[in-house]
């Protein structure tokens, strides 16, 4: 898997991924590292629950990661909005990678 051979090449381990939504959480399994946060299938979950929607942001945001996975099958870009405002460091078919950006 191409996105599979992109985050490999750039070294990640355990902490480095963070996977957007919920197509994408084979990601984790196929890396074999557990999710970055406590999180996971993040864009349904901000859906589901708009009033923790801060909470979840802030938490996914300054988790450490290097990197998000995103489908865009799965969730429409949304301009200037994590994590579409980050740089594209590589994508593959439906699969975009982001680079994280450290938040202070």
């Amino acid at each position: 898997i191409p996105v599979t051979e992109f985050l490999k090449s750039q070294n990640v381990k355990a902490g480095d991924v963070t996977c957007y939504n919920v197509h994408c959480i084979h990601f984790y399994s196929t890396l074999e590292f557990p999710p970055s946060t406590r999180y996971v299938g993040i864009s349904s979950l901000l859906e589901l629950f708009p009033s923790r929607r801060s909470e979840i942001e802030k938490t996914v945001q300054t988790c450490g990661h290097r990197f998000v996975v995103v489908d865009v099958r799965e969730t429409e870009p949304i301009p200037d909005h994590f994590p579409w405002n980050l740089p594209l460091a590589f994508q593959s078919g439906d699969f975009r990678v982001y680079e994280a950006r450290k938040v202070d």
